[in-house]
């Protein structure tokens, strides 16, 4: 057996550097090392074991000369943390611990993972200190307080507790989204739909509308309008200018109860008007002729009516899928309010007649949406396969019948096939 580690180096730095060479020697101490350099990282202490086998004679014979141990004829050789302490105490290296002699061996400091994590806690603790005491009694300092341990970085609770004084609601004004992203950031596209703190502003506001107890609940009808709707209740208009409604015949109250005076002159005026959403988010009441709103889908037959009808009726136009605007407006009617719905006679036209009518909370008629007006409005146009099968999505009673004659016949209707009539008053 070798017996070379008993003769003792001159000084520290000596045996340091001895020890190193002598382990570095043979590469089986590199296995045992990685071996015990793992368990170190778990349980933050030199402990367990490590097993080795495939032995050749060489490694048999190296190892007997550490451990002072006959393993001839081993198949394998279990190494215990316990076994390496002693017989490193027993060589000329006994004044280098096993913890300093993985630190050397690595090159690193060796620290468990508990510690680790208990250094970064306490880290991430005076982290969101330093951050609480620039927000002391602002609208983010209870935002702060509720952050989890290590679930948010220091970067993010600064940009977070940012956000959140910036909101616009606490000026009682509103701002869209580029304007209210300058005034945090100073780049207008930094809170942009897949901009990196795209998700840290819809936190920051889902908070804010729970902690206020607002109308934070969606009803999943139309995700995308609702979702900017959340925003909005922070003062904070995600869609641009180009999010408006169009309408004719109204009466309008501001937040603040007074007549709206714009759309007074439009109605005084007999006249169509286009409302943004900044507008329609800025009223507080909306009323129709007899309580009856009329609404189309399609613009040329909006136009129609208004010709017709600009003197008796209320119409508003949705153009499509509602925007928020068009859906904003809805939920600001009078109670009383009866809303009769046309659109068009497709697959898609049909979702969004079921969609608006399970929106609305008041009393809803489809208004011309039944299989003698579909009949009467078709076109050559022939539905393909996929768009038939968003017809098993009507569950409405009142349109399974145009949707079952639909899959059949497979040709889409257009509003612009037939006439629409006077209102019908005497739906009421």
């Amino acid at each position: 057996m070798k017996e070379c580690w008993k003769q003792q180096p001159q000084n520290c730095e000596d045996m340091e550097r001895e020890c190193l060479k002598y382990f570095r020697g043979n590469p089986v101490w590199d296995k045992i090392f990685r071996g015990f350099r793992e368990k170190y990282l778990s349980y933050n202490a030199f402990s367990g074991k490590v097993v080795l086998s495939r032995l050749s004679e060489e490694v048999i014979e190296e190892l007997e000369g550490f451990f002072q141990k006959n393993y001839h004829g081993k198949k394998s050789v279990t190494v215990t943390a316990a076994g390496f302490t002693r017989a490193l105490e027993e060589s000329r290296f006994s004044q280098i611990s096993p913890e300093r002699l993985l630190n050397l061996y690595f090159h690193e400091e060796m620290e468990g993972k508990k510690l680790k994590n208990e250094k970064r806690m306490l880290r991430w603790e005076t982290e969101r200190e330093e951050v609480l005491k620039k927000n002391r009694f602002l609208p983010a300092e209870k935002w702060l307080v509720e952050q989890k341990q290590g679930t948010i970085s220091k970067e993010d609770m600064e940009l977070g507790a940012r956000m959140i004084n910036g909101f616009p609601v606490w000026k009682q004004k509103q701002e869209y989204l580029a304007i209210y992203a300058a005034s945090i950031t100073g780049n207008p596209h930094a809170f942009d739909q897949g901009a990196g703190k795209n998700r840290l502003l819809r936190e920051v506001v889902a908070w804010y509308v729970k902690e206020k107890k607002l109308d934070e609940k969606t009803t999943g009808i139309f995700h995308s309008q609702e979702n900017q709707k959340l925003y909005m209740q922070a003062g904070i208009l995600m869609d641009d200018i180009s999010n408006y409604t169009m309408i004719f015949g109204i009466k309008a109250w501001k937040k603040d109860g007074t007549l709206h005076q714009g759309i007074e002159g439009f109605s005084k005026e007999k006249d169509m008007v286009q409302l943004p959403l900044q507008v329609v988010a800025g009223l507080k009441k909306v009323s129709c002729p007899d309580n009856r709103l009329y609404i189309v889908e399609n613009p040329s037959i909006y136009g129609i009516l208004f010709e017709k009808y600009r003197e008796k009726i209320a119409c508003m136009c949705m153009n499509g899928q509602p925007r928020l605007s068009s859906l904003l407006l809805l939920e600001r009617l009078v109670p009383e309010t009866e809303v009769f719905y046309a659109g068009d006679f497709d697959p898609e036209g049909l979702l969004i007649a079921q969609k608006i009518r399970q929106y609305y909370k008041g009393s809803f008629y489809y208004w011309e949406m039944t299989v003698e007006h579909y009949e009467n409005s078709m076109s050559d146009e022939i539905l393909s396969e996929r768009r038939i099968r968003m017809l098993e999505q009507i569950s409405d009673c009142e349109l399974l019948p145009v949707a079952e004659k639909m899959k059949i016949v497979k040709k889409a209707g257009y509003q612009e096939n037939i006439d629409i009539p006077v209102p019908k008053v005497h739906l009421k």
